[in-house]
């Protein structure tokens, strides 16, 4: 649990204050929210979603936890039975009566009901979970808070620290999915975690003609099957037909790797 330890913990940018960056949810006080690891239970899930960082909407139950909400006085005092309520609280995100954002609705229709190594996944039944590269929220969207001096200094600190602080890859590493879908983050994951350039799998998105579905990889050891997607600002434009059609074509994608295990 190290690995959560260290990112519920994290004060690396507790002391910036850009209004619209990550400064209202990082700073010291009783509106310090906790990172969000994950959305979905991580540690049964076959597919993962990375995606960017999370929406900055504190009525969402995972982005707006705080460490007041499991007792600690800020991130830093989080107790080691806490950080394991955390992690359990961001594991029922699916399952929770409030129900989840709907920033996921699209992503439910697309991906809920793939069958991948014999089991049909959904978010709600644990098979799937989404995962950020940045694990706090800002208030504006993060492309153009990356940008900015802050925004540089957050995508460092949660990717490119000297000292290792690497979310996302530790935890790919920890939890070895069998499926990555990048919704537009694959240049961003490093190729000893998403894989090599599938030619084959790549030629058959090409001859379904996915308008999805940018690159196709896949790793040996582990092994792992890792779709590049567009960007999400094109992918929330897609119609229930354009997904259901995607969905076909993802499965198939899915089978054929398969075959290969």
């Amino acid at each position: 649990m190290q690995l959560y330890n260290d990112l519920y913990r994290c004060e690396s940018c507790s002391d910036l204050l850009d209004p619209h960056g990550v400064a209202p949810f990082t700073k010291p006080g009783n509106a310090q929210t906790i990172p969000v690891s994950h959305f979905g239970n991580i540690d049964e899930s076959l597919i993962w979603v990375v995606f960017n960082n999370p929406k900055g909407d504190r009525n969402d139950q995972n982005v707006g936890a705080t460490p007041r909400q499991f007792g600690a006085i800020g991130r830093s005092t989080l107790s080691e039975d806490d950080i394991q309520r955390v992690k359990d609280h961001f594991n029922q995100y699916f399952k929770m009566e409030v129900g989840c954002h709907d920033f996921f609705k699209k992503w439910e229709f697309l991906l809920n009901g793939l069958r991948v190594i014999g089991k049909t996944v959904t978010f709600e039944n644990g098979g799937i979970c989404a995962v950020d590269l940045i694990k706090c929220p800002t208030v504006e969207s993060w492309m153009g808070f990356v940008m900015k001096p802050e925004g540089k200094k957050v995508w460092d600190n949660c990717l490119r620290r000297p000292d290792g602080n690497r979310f996302l890859l530790k935890q790919i590493d920890y939890h070895k999915p069998a499926i990555i879908i990048l919704a537009g983050t694959q240049s961003c994951v490093k190729k000893q975690w998403k894989g090599g350039m599938n030619r084959e799998l790549s030629c058959l998105v090409s001859n379904e003609g996915s308008i999805l579905i940018k690159r196709v990889f896949t790793n040996t050891l582990p092994r792992r099957l890792s779709l590049g997607l567009c960007a999400q600002r094109q992918i929330e434009l897609l119609k229930e037909d354009d997904l259901q059609r995607e969905k076909i074509i993802i499965q198939l994608i899915i089978d054929q790797w398969s075959e290969t295990l």
